[in-house]
């Protein structure tokens, strides 16, 4: 069923039911979205990851601003939720939000990646990421955003997503799987931010983190200072082309 002119999809239910009613009809790239799915199994999220590279291939309008939470709670399992606005929008374009009961299913990080991969994040100015998930890896941010290349500030919720990301930012940290740490080169790190100065906002930031942070930016093409609310990171070379 093509809905040409409709503006807002909005479903909720098990994702084989998400599933069911996405793959019968044929909406515009530039209509909002919200989809709030239970998965069962990580299988469930491969036709919704899908559904969404289709639908934002022909859309015109690049994600600006990004907004990423993950939660474990007693009560509701895990939880995803990835909205999109406009910029000065006050309602989301996109909202999608994923639950499952137990870690077995699937990891929120791998879910973060897979949802995230799917989105058109080239031109993302805003991002904000709050996970308190302990596996947060330099890996973790150059394979998600890592091609975001017109950031203009970041937003993370706790001192580890802040050092792994300047742990990316130099090249620097374990890689995944165990391989060999990256070496400390302006060239090998794979986050191809472009902005000079880039303020990273923090909740709670600690003296020791900040100290923590210039002493992994040591010798880099980076420095980082701190703000009222987390610290700003500031090319100090120039990029090369």
């Amino acid at each position: 069923v093509e809905l040409s002119k409709i503006t807002w999809l909005g479903l909720e239910g098990p994702a084989i039911d998400c599933r069911n009613l996405l793959s019968h009809v044929a909406i515009p790239g530039t209509a909002s979205l919200s989809i709030r799915a239970r998965l069962v199994s990580s299988a469930d999220l491969n036709p919704l990851i899908a559904f969404l590279s289709t639908h934002y291939a022909s859309h015109e309008r690049p994600f600006h601003v990004l907004d990423v939470k993950a939660s474990v709670s007693q009560f509701e399992g895990l939880n995803l939720r990835v909205q999109e606005w406009e910029d000065g929008g006050s309602d989301a374009s996109l909202t999608f939000s994923l639950s499952w009961e137990h870690i077995g299913v699937l990891e929120p990080l791998d879910a973060m990646k897979r949802v995230c991969g799917a989105l058109p994040l080239a031109s993302l100015r805003v991002l904000s990421v709050a996970t308190a998930d302990n596996k947060w890896t330099p890996g973790i941010w150059t394979d998600t955003f890592g091609k975001c290349e017109r950031i203009q500030h970041i937003k993370v919720s706790n001192m580890l997503e802040a050092q792994t990301l300047s742990d990316a930012l130099v090249g620097a940290g374990p890689e995944r799987d165990g391989a060999a740490p990256l070496r400390r080169r302006p060239s090998d790190s794979k986050m191809q931010m472009l902005n000079t100065s880039v303020p990273v906002s923090v909740a709670g930031p600690t003296e020791d983190g900040v100290s923590a942070l210039q002493r992994t930016l040591h010798f880099s093409d980076w420095g980082v200072e701190p703000m009222n609310e987390g610290f700003q990171v500031t090319r100090t070379t120039a990029i090369a082309y």
